[in-house]
């Protein structure tokens, strides 16, 4: 029972007791158990000697690099659960996800760390391996049925597939009851089945559901930040910025700042660098959807100082970034040659959508024929990657966006008929959909953005460079595109806006309705 220091001082000593310091910075867990931690990072000694959740050590305010640990899901994390229960169907399942189904989560440059942790909550939560069983299903089901597209207005994939939709039913009912217990590792637990649920739903072709799921996991974790495990944020965090770019209006829910300020021991250069990237594209999509595209085409009203002042500061941030990860070969001989792929596809798609962000003249773009030329040919070179490590002809499905928010600004915005063509053409070998991002359906909308400014000129494409660009009139540029999704029956409404003539004049509106 310990005793005040006046008590101590009253009281006669026998023997020689061994002396320390008293700290301030171990974790919580050694502080409740009234020991002394011996503050190793990232979960101190005394925790995994008796199995016990360590809350990470603290480092002194001001101290070198003002690092904190955030202790992650460690191994004693997850209470195992019994898996006799399970059919051989269902352990298949689980095998399927384990060897092939996990990369279509954890990216194409993953983390070590985040897969293990996966794999082990898996195991050992109920609520995630219904999850992973329902996921797994309804993948080998689509893989199964004939290779030709589904035509317009059949039913959805896997409605016929009772197995997964009964199990993902138990995730949903199980999921339930682990929220209510409302502790640290109840809450990453459900937030790792929700993203299960996120990548089912997409599977399922209803991004309604799917979007549904991430705004509850995105308040989730603004609610609980400080519980939450960094790898969840940052899967999130991809997850809210690709809803912004993917809804148009909708600017991302989680502030940069705070998703950039977590605490991050990083198991490589390029998950730094991918991290670090992410928060100025989040920071870059806040402006376009909250300042940038509410004064693109104001036809009178000038656009403010400061919103020339935050594309400054984004476009700062852009060259920041290059300098130090790009163009640094201390940093780019430490990542392998899909990392910097990754990354530079990425940026390259950052700075040209912050070329046009307030430049109402869409020739703007026509300044960047040989960066969408090198976006075309790194997409190529990462969905080489892809082929290589895929047991099928074309992988069906991945839930980060890397390749087609790129390929689809190129073919919407690349007036050169060479570097257009070939990316609409990979955006058709590409996985059917990525994240909420429908493959073929995105193609045809570009294709229809390509023919409609393309028409009426005479060219031979044959003879055209890969940055050759058409004399496109104005009155035949699309400005902005407008698609109304019916992912479920694979159509999609198309509004495409073209100025009559020159900058000072009203705007042409056509509808286009696509179906494949």
């Amino acid at each position: 029972m310990p005793t005040s220091d006046a008590a101590k001082s009253n009281k006669p000593t026998t023997g020689t007791k061994k002396r320390y310091s008293k700290t301030k910075l171990g974790c919580k867990t050694c502080k409740i158990r009234k020991i002394r931690c011996d503050e190793t990072a990232p979960v101190c000694r005394n925790c995994i000697k008796s199995n016990r959740r360590c809350d990470g050590v603290a480092q002194p305010i001001g101290g070198p690099g003002n690092v904190t640990f955030t202790a992650p899901l460690t191994l004693t994390y997850f209470r195992p659960t019994q898996t006799g229960w399970l059919s051989q169907d269902e352990i298949a399942y689980l095998d399927l996800f384990r060897h092939e189904l996990i990369y279509t989560i954890v990216g194409d440059s993953h983390s070590p760390a985040w897969k293990r942790m996966i794999l082990q909550a898996v195991h050992e939560e109920v609520a995630l391996c219904h999850a992973v069983v329902a996921f797994s299903s309804l993948t080998s089901h689509i893989r199964s049925r004939p290779s030709s597209p589904s035509s317009s207005g059949s039913p959805p994939p896997g409605m016929d597939n009772e197995f997964a939709l009964r199990h993902y039913g138990k995730a949903l009912e199980s999921m339930r009851h682990v929220v209510h217990h409302n502790d640290s590792r109840s809450i990453n637990t459900a937030l790792i089945c929700t993203l299960l649920c996120i990548c089912f739903e997409l599977r399922m072709r209803d991004i309604a559901v799917a979007l549904t799921h991430l705004e509850h996991g995105l308040q989730v974790i603004a609610g609980n930040m400080d519980s939450v495990d960094n790898a969840i944020t940052t899967a999130f965090a991809k997850l809210d910025l690709q809803a912004a770019v993917f809804l148009g209006m909708r600017p991302p829910a989680l502030e940069p700042d705070k998703v950039a300020s977590r605490v991050f021991v990083f198991d490589s250069v390029y998950q730094e660098a991918d991290l670090k990237l992410m928060s100025i594209t989040n920071h870059m999509y806040r402006f376009i959807r909250g300042t940038a595209d509410d004064f693109r085409y104001r036809e009178q009203a000038p656009i403010p100082e400061f919103a020339f002042a935050e594309e400054v500061a984004v476009n700062a941030q852009l060259r920041a970034f290059y300098k130090k990860y790009l163009e640094s070969v201390e940093k780019t001989s430490k990542m392998s040659v899909l990392q910097i792929a990754l990354l530079r596809i990425k940026y390259l798609t950052a700075v040209i959508n912050m070329a046009g962000c307030l430049d109402p003249d869409e020739t703007i773009y026509d300044r960047y024929a040989a960066e969408f030329a090198e976006i075309v040919q790194l997409a190529a070179e990462i969905l080489h990657h892809r082929r290589q490590k895929q047991s099928v002809d074309r992988a069906d499905f991945a839930l980060e966006m890397t390749i087609m928010q790129p390929l689809y600004v190129t073919g919407t915005k690349c007036r050169c008929p060479v570097t257009r063509r070939r990316a609409i053409s990979l955006m058709l070998s590409a996985p059917e959909s990525e994240g909420q991002w429908d493959s073929t359906g995105n193609a045809l909308v570009c294709e229809q953005v390509m023919l409609m400014e393309e028409a009426g000129i005479e060219f031979d494409l044959a003879r055209m460079g890969a940055e050759d660009l058409l004399p496109i009139p104005q009155e035949n540029l699309v400005h902005a595109v407008d698609i109304y999704l019916e992912p479920t029956q694979r159509r999609a409404s198309i509004y495409l806006s073209r100025r009559l003539s020159g900058l000072d004049r009203g705007w042409h509106n056509l509808r286009q309705d696509l179906a494949w």
